[in-house]
């Protein structure tokens, strides 16, 4: 009978590959492979998987990804300018902007 190894023991396989766990979930883990055969392939695997992945080259992405707003379809709203003066101060409040003061 197999038994299905969940997604939280591929966490931890993950975290013992990269000597990410604390010494009493390492031993627990060591004393697990020994008892449970499909946990000890699944970490041979996973180093292999691992192992085969850093050993091919870097490559450099062809261009930037980056969307700009036009291009993800998000419409950006006009800015709106609002002006309260006074005889000593007028102040500017802007839509997504900061309020500008100007006192004389």
């Amino acid at each position: 009978m197999t038994t299905r190894i969940s997604p939280k023991e591929w966490e931890t396989l993950s975290a013992y590959l990269d000597g990410q766990l604390s010494a009493n979930d390492r031993i627990r883990l060591e004393r697990l492979l020994t008892e449970r055969p499909e946990m000890s392939v699944a970490l041979n695997d996973l180093r292999r998987t691992r192992d085969f992945l850093r050993s091919q080259p870097s490559l450099r992405a062809p261009r930037n990804f980056t969307l700009s707003p036009q291009q993800a379809g998000i419409r950006i709203k006009e800015r709106v300018f609002v002006c309260f003066s006074s005889s000593k101060c007028r102040i500017g409040v802007s839509y997504n902007s900061a309020c500008i003061g100007i006192c004389g």
